[in-house]
């Protein structure tokens, strides 16, 4: 029998391959982070874009954060003229027309599309400002939902009361309408994050008087390990999104960075809670100042995230000893959570 003849054809090395899946990987989830870092509009121009892109990077090059928002974030000046990235990234936008209730503030022609822009407002705590997150009429329809359903703001994770918060709030159910899922997704499709692991939208209502005085988003170490709380994970990122401006008064103040940002309608802020090894940030608590004339309406949404460290320590006595630690929060209308 004849020898088989040799194969010259020359491998890629391994390096060559790795290069490749993540370039795939990138090509995927490059619409994430903002809406598509590979086409978001920058508030200040390209320039800016590169340097959200770096920020982003340097941050969620630790494991802690998601792959796919490293790759995506490293591969954006690579993929930003890709046809592949924009034929998916305009496939994303174009979804089926809702017909909406006039009484919810919407017209029958309301289309979801997730389109924005960025502007850094601050690197290291990364903090970015959203400019118009939210469609024209999508503000009108969350107040509409939640305003019958406000009660006076908990203050920690005992759901107590104090002068320390002294808004009103109201949680709306996980793809209550078509328009509430279209504003989780756009929220997921920021951070990369299953739309299964961000808490319900939460709508909150300062009046005159009202504030929220200095406080954290993120969930700290004690209560992750030990209490009710902890079976969600880690709120690794804040966006505060909002919905009426207030006459005066009512800014949003990260005192340890030294950002004092007024609210307008439909834009957005957006920062992350922790480090890039997962703990804690302290520089990132922040206060809402008084209301001094007028209403103040904004949304909350926080993406959770689960640590191997958290994983294995938590111990909440709620959960039955012989289950796992569950590794992402899911909400449905009417049900239960459930955790896998």
């Amino acid at each position: 029998m004849a020898p088989h003849a040799e194969d010259k054809t020359e491998k890629p090395s391994q390096q060559e391959v790795r290069t490749k899946i993540h370039r795939n990987k990138a090509r995927k989830g490059a619409h994430h982070i903002g809406n598509s870092l590979a086409h978001t509009r920058f508030g200040n121009g390209w320039l800016v874009g590169v340097i959200v892109v770096a920020a982003i990077a340097s941050l969620f090059s630790a494991p802690f954060f998601n792959s796919g928002l490293r790759y995506a974030a490293r591969s954006f000046l690579e993929l930003h003229d890709d046809p592949a990235v924009k034929q998916e990234h305009t496939s994303m936008e174009q979804t089926n027309a809702t017909v909406a209730q006039p009484s919810q503030g919407l017209t029958a022609d309301y289309v979801c599309k997730h389109g924005y822009s960025i502007r850094i407002l601050n690197q290291d705590p990364l903090v970015l400002y959203l400019k118009d997150f939210l469609q024209e009429g999508e503000a009108e329809h969350i107040m509409a939902l939640a305003e019958p359903h406000l009660y006076r703001s908990p203050v920690g994770h005992q759901n107590g009361y104090s002068e320390h918060r002294t808004s009103y709030t109201a949680s709306l159910q996980r793809a209550q309408t078509s328009i509430i899922r279209c504003v989780e997704e756009r929220a997921a499709h920021f951070v990369d994050t299953p739309l299964d692991s961000v808490e319900m939208l939460q709508v909150i209502r300062y009046e005159a008087g009202q504030q929220y005085k200095i406080h954290r988003d993120y969930i700290t170490e004690d209560i992750l390990e030990t209490d009710y709380w902890g079976q969600y994970g880690q709120r690794y990122a804040s966006f505060l999104v909002y919905l009426q401006e207030p006459e005066g008064g009512g800014n949003t103040t990260f005192f340890d960075v030294g950002l004092s940002i007024p609210p307008r309608k439909n834009d957005g802020i957006f920062w992350l809670n922790v480090t890039p090894e997962g703990l804690e940030d302290k520089r990132t608590n922040h206060a809402g100042e008084p209301i001094l004339a007028g209403q103040k309406w904004a949304i909350n949404i926080w993406p959770h995230k689960w640590t191997e460290h958290f994983r294995q320590t938590f111990r909440w006595k709620g959960w039955a000893s012989n289950q796992p630690a569950p590794t992402r929060y899911y909400a449905t209308d009417n049900a239960a959570p459930t955790y896998t």
